[in-house]
């Protein structure tokens, strides 16, 4: 299906993406592949007023980041309005949900989120830490992932960056749309949590330092 020669496993990849900014909020996606199968998406994020009365302005209006995927031929495949004290919206097919209804995580691991797709097939979601680096499994082919991401890294020798890649076997692109939906704003959920967490650290740091 791809001209690509690489595999994840012994399943053979079927499109690769490449994202054309770090941050998965505002980016495009590019597939490795003219098939029209596999549309190149757009990312864009823009803070929009939320009016909390009616229609007129008041002191109480307040904005929410709203996020947005598109395909290319600018359609929109899919929304998420970024919440500070609430779960994130999702709005895919039109419906709005919580994300955490959405993909749910088990009570005794944050590190994964599940799903289902519309033949109630069930997929896992796997944050590996240790590699910055996000799977997706499915309960039908659970002894390897169909999809991995690998995040961007940069050669401080040469100071070349290679963009982040989204890497689908064939199994995965049974659902390419909903998969790639899913990891886009699971990974800006993944992101702002290791951002809070670099500033509570810092914090803590700083206090400690002014403590001696």
């Amino acid at each position: 299906m791809s001209s690509s020669a690489n595999a994840i496993g012994s399943s053979s990849v079927a499109v690769t993406y490449t994202f054309t900014s770090y941050d998965p909020w505002d980016t495009q996606l590019i597939p490795d592949t003219s098939l029209d199968e596999f549309p190149a998406y757009t990312v864009n994020s823009v803070q929009k007023r939320q009016k909390l009365f009616g229609r007129f302005k008041t002191d109480g209006d307040s904005y929410n980041t709203v996020t947005t995927i598109t395909d290319d031929e600018d359609v929109l495949i899919a929304s998420l309005v970024w919440n500070e004290n609430l779960p994130d919206t999702v709005i895919y097919h039109g419906q709005p949900i919580s994300i955490n209804n959405w993909m749910h995580r088990p009570l005794l691991d944050a590190s994964k989120r599940t799903f289902q797709d519309e033949k109630g097939r069930k997929y896992e979601w796997r944050n590996i830490q240790k590699y910055r680096r996000m799977e997706l499994y499915a309960e039908d082919k659970p002894e390897e992932s169909i999809i991995r991401f690998l995040p961007a890294n940069k050669d401080f020798k040469t100071g070349e960056i290679t963009p982040s890649k989204l890497i689908l076997t064939e199994r995965a692109a049974e659902i390419y749309e909903l998969v790639i939906v899913s990891f886009l704003f699971l990974e800006k959920t993944r992101r702002r949590k290791e951002k809070e967490a670099e500033r509570l650290a810092s914090v803590a740091f700083n206090r400690s330092q002014r403590a001696w």
